[in-house]
């Protein structure tokens, strides 16, 4: 088997290592296709991200089943394509247990504090593995992680339909999650400071998409909201911009969803989220709704078309790392076919 393994920032390098063999936790090989590097990846690579070395990056990933340690018992057959669901609960802690795996207090996470998918080979529990149906292709796949993300930070604000939310993202998520709140008959407000994003999320019939660095969002929120701000509001922890900015656009008793990582320091305003008596909660992952975002991709209901910004060979991977710069694959991801 052969896997890129980061030892120290900007280090990385080839290893070959022995087959492994499968075991009652570990039950399922996967032969890796593609793998989808994003902004956190690069975040890591770069030590701007706090994870653990040695680890082998990549959350995102596809491939086909290679084998299975009961052929006879297991859900899946030989060569099924399947996504990676890069999330695994630890089973024992007091959420498991209550059945709240998305809650998991000892969560395993691939690509960040567990070796994750830059390899050719990799032993996943059946649980972490979801086929793709025929009609849906291997690069849309690699976006299904994202959407079942979206999915749970929009579960756990209960948003009525006919609500304006406003989304805060410097990255293709914010795109997503605005598509989903479009087709869950929600009025999307995309906030970014990335002008090719706003302009791809207004091609998706995104109305409103404001720029932090060229707009007035407090006022332009006020406007798209007839002066009411939003009661519900996503921010996406790898934003670009303070927080300060998102809480001027919360209407009072507003509810806040912070998701995903932080690789940008900054204080958090405790006053203002006080003064207005700010509900917030945070959503980590997308355990759960994997069903739910492969049938959204497979049937277009969200367009992830366009959201890759290079395909590159997985030998490679290092040259091609080292010319990215830290404020690369934010709009766009980097994808890697592992040969």
């Amino acid at each position: 088997m052969k896997l890129w393994k980061l030892t120290a920032p900007h280090t990385i390098s080839l290893e070959q290592s022995e087959p492994t063999s499968l075991t009652e936790q570990n039950n399922i090989k996967i032969r890796i296709e593609q793998v989808l590097l994003g902004k956190y990846d690069l975040a890591l690579y770069n030590g701007v991200a706090k994870g653990k070395y040695p680890v082998v990056l990549g959350k995102n990933a596809v491939g086909v089943v290679s084998e299975t340690l009961n052929e006879h018992e297991s859900p899946f057959q030989k060569m099924n394509r399947v996504v990676v669901e890069p999330f695994i609960p630890c089973g024992q802690c007091p959420q498991c247990l209550e059945g709240s795996f998305t809650k998991c207090a000892n969560l395993l996470e691939l690509g960040y504090n567990e070796d994750g998918m830059l390899r050719d080979f990799v032993d996943l529990p059946e649980g972490c593995c979801h086929k793709i149906p025929d009609i849906l292709s291997d690069e849309k796949a690699l976006f299904v992680p994202y959407v079942a993300f979206c999915l749970n930070i929009l579960d756990s604000l209960d948003i009525p339909k006919g609500t304006h939310v406003a989304v805060f993202s410097s990255s293709k998520i914010g795109i997503i999650a605005s598509q989903l709140l479009k087709y869950y008959q929600c009025v999307p407000i995309f906030v970014s400071n990335d002008e090719e994003a706003l302009k791809a999320a207004k091609e998706l019939g995104i109305f409103y998409a404001f720029n932090t660095e060229t707009d007035d969002v407090k006022h332009e929120v006020l406007v798209a909201t007839g002066g009411r701000l939003c009661d519900k509001v996503i921010y996406f922890a790898n934003s670009l911009y303070s927080i300060k900015d998102v809480l001027d656009c919360c209407a009072f008793n507003a509810s806040i969803c912070i998701g995903g990582y932080n690789t940008v320091a900054g204080n958090f305003p405790i006053t203002k989220i006080t003064q207005k008596h700010l509900n917030i909660s945070g959503i980590y992952n997308g355990c759960g709704n994997y069903p739910s975002a492969i049938n959204l991709v497979a049937t277009n209901k969200v367009n992830v078309e366009n959201l890759i910004e290079k395909t590159i060979s997985f030998d490679n991977l290092d040259q091609e790392l080292q010319s990215l710069e830290s404020t690369d694959l934010g709009y766009k991801s980097l994808l890697v076919k592992v040969d």
